[in-house]
């Protein structure tokens, strides 16, 4: 049949051409086929693109990956499993803790608090960081603690309190915002020693007491608790080692000492309280000895000029009694401050680094070893960077407070990402 739109011929019900409907079958027959069609009365041809002489042309539509919908979806479904993930860490922290599954549970006062997360809980060391305790608890939980007999070489800060009790359990709290944390440790076991007759126990004296416990012992490095030891033991331990030449670069504080030899070895010394004292020796790198060898050499002849100098000045100017103990400011800023600023900020340098390295090996027994002394003297440099911010500071003084406070903020910062 013939296709009245476009005039094609074919078979069935459908142009193949134009896609025009047949309603009625007429064969293809000379006798049916009308001699002539009055264009006015022609139906218009349905639009074929192949009529038409060209391609029907589509513009490209995008894959539903990149359509902003799907997009959409996926940023949504993204933030409801980060959302899911935070509230089950959240959940996980606040665990609920079941104070009669503590195996040290008879040594301290229960805790105020059920809730946060259980570290260690053996019969060597129970800790555990417990949330929302409020000042008043802690306040309350500390004076259970020392009624409990925990006043053996105790220290307290306004955020900590550390301390032995009479059988050797030694117990740390720290309470910071609402978050208590709670470190007990069972007796350290002890047994006669003998000292280390490699090359850094020969660097050092031997101490009074034999008894003690190696945490690792080496030719060119060791460390090892002594028991035994009373602090004025420990305080003519550390002028006996500086004696023996352990003097260079040194830091001392009450229960801390840390100093070079000429040679670069470093010693450690720290009272760890209840007649116990660590000492540990290690050996230099290359790089440390010869640095430590210029430094030395340096500082000697800094302090020859400034000898030499301090003679001239002496016999040229006479100080008087009003100035008499007193130090002058530089550009508004007083000596002893500023030292006291270096200071502080060089320990955060130290404590920075020696975090990294803890950081990424927690289980380095040197490591562990330095850690409880790193932390002592954090709480201790603490103190006393806070102790400045109640004095009169100068204009200056305030400036340069606030800009080491920023720059240790920030290498803190650094030091956790």
């Amino acid at each position: 049949m013939k296709c009245s739109q476009c005039g094609a011929e074919f078979q069935g019900k459908f142009c193949p051409e134009c896609g025009a409907k047949m309603e009625n079958e007429v064969p293809l027959t000379s006798s049916h086929i009308p001699e002539e069609v009055n264009s006015s009365q022609q139906t218009p041809p349905v639009f074929n693109a192949k009529l038409a002489g060209k391609k029907r042309t589509r513009k490209p539509r995008k894959p539903f990956y990149k359509r902003w919908w799907f997009i959409l979806i996926v940023i949504i479904l993204a933030l409801g499993v980060v959302a899911s993930l935070t509230g089950n860490e959240k959940e996980k922290k606040r665990d609920k803790i079941d104070w009669s599954t503590i195996i040290l549970k008879d040594v301290i006062p229960e805790p105020p608090s059920k809730q946060g997360t259980l570290f260690e809980n053996s019969d060597e060391e129970l800790r555990v960081g417990l949330d929302k305790v409020t000042d008043d608890q802690y306040n309350t939980y500390l004076n259970a603690c020392v009624d409990r007999g925990f006043t053996v070489d105790a220290e307290k800060s306004s955020y900590s309190y550390e301390a032995y009790n009479t059988d050797g359990y030694s117990l740390e709290i720290r309470h910071i915002s609402d978050d208590l944390d709670i470190t007990l440790k069972a007796p350290m076991e002890m047994s006669t020693i003998s000292w280390p007759t490699g090359i850094a126990g020969s660097l050092i004296p031997a101490p009074k007491s034999t008894t003690g416990k190696f945490i690792y012992e080496h030719d060119t490095n060791f460390s090892v608790y002594v028991g035994d030891t009373s602090k004025t033991d420990y305080d003519e331990y550390v002028t006996a080692c500086s004696d023996k030449g352990f003097n260079v670069d040194y830091d001392k504080d009450e229960k801390n000492y840390r100093a070079y030899n000429a040679d670069g070895y470093c010693l450690s010394l720290s009272y760890e309280g209840n007649n116990i004292m660590l000492v540990s020796v290690d050996e230099p790198d290359e790089k440390a000895s010869d640095d430590t060898k210029a430094t030395t050499e340096t500082e000697s002849a800094i302090e020859t000029e400034s000898e030499s100098a301090t003679e001239t000045e002496a016999s040229s100017s006479t100080e008087s009694p009003e100035n008499s103990g007193t130090s002058e400011s530089v550009d508004g800023i007083r000596p002893e401050f500023k030292e006291a600023m270096d200071s502080y900020e060089a320990f955060y340098d130290d404590y920075c680094d020696f975090m990294i390295k803890y950081k990424a090996n927690p289980t380095d027994m040197k490591l562990i070893a330095e850690y409880s002394d790193m932390m002592k003297k954090l709480t201790d440099m603490d103190e006393k960077f806070n102790a400045w911010e109640g004095n009169d500071l100068s204009a200056e003084e305030l400036k340069y407070y606030l800009d080491v406070h920023s720059r240790i903020t920030q290498k803190i910062l650094d030091a956790a990402s």
